[in-house]
């Protein structure tokens, strides 16, 4: 049994680039510990409209043994897109192994799909559907696409030859069957 948890069950290294998402999931821990614990959000309101951490974009980029989870603390928005594009590829060009995490909006996979096409042997993509009821995850995940759209995206990046995964984590149905078997889902 592996003494590995949380995100280094995925991956060894973390990054990110923002501080604040703008999904506001009802159970997010990077929230809680910003607002909370480590004070470097002034509050829940505040988190909701996240910044580029400058420093961040800035550094140089450098080749980790083991593979990066990206992001860890916000998700990739349409709105740091650019940013968030350019961010990867300075990591990719020095041979890192990505695992981009996400609550997929398709305009942001369709661009890293094209963006990353010569990376693509370095790059896993897993999409986080812990629903496929779109009132679920409107309940947990007021800010973040629905079902449908996260669909699309992990059909989209698979049809581009991407290895693609899923996390039902956390699972926000009871019955898990409906994320197994979604042809019998409701939308």
């Amino acid at each position: 049994m592996s003494n590995k948890f949380g995100t280094r069950e995925w991956a060894e290294v973390n990054k990110n680039i923002l501080l604040g998402c703008e999904n506001s999931c009802l159970y997010c821990y990077s929230r809680y510990n910003a607002v909370k614990r480590f004070k470097t959000v002034k509050s829940v309101d505040d988190w909701k409209t996240p910044e580029i951490i400058d420093k961040k974009l800035e550094e140089k980029p450098r080749f980790y043994k083991g593979r990066i989870m990206f992001p860890t603390q916000h998700d990739i928005l349409p709105k740091y897109l650019d940013k968030t594009i350019i961010y990867l590829r300075k990591l990719l060009d020095v041979g890192n192994e990505i695992l981009i995490v996400s609550k997929p909006h398709i305009e942001c996979v369709k661009a890293m799909c094209n963006e990353f096409e010569k990376y693509k042997k370095q790059i896993v993509f897993r999409f986080t559907i812990g629903s496929p009821n779109n009132d679920v995850l409107k309940f947990w995940e007021p800010g973040a696409p629905d079902y449908d759209e996260r669909l699309t995206s992990l059909k989209y990046a698979f049809t581009k030859g991407y290895t693609t995964s899923v996390s039902c984590e956390p699972i926000l149905d009871n019955d898990i069957s409906l994320m197994v078997n979604p042809t019998s889902s409701i939308h």
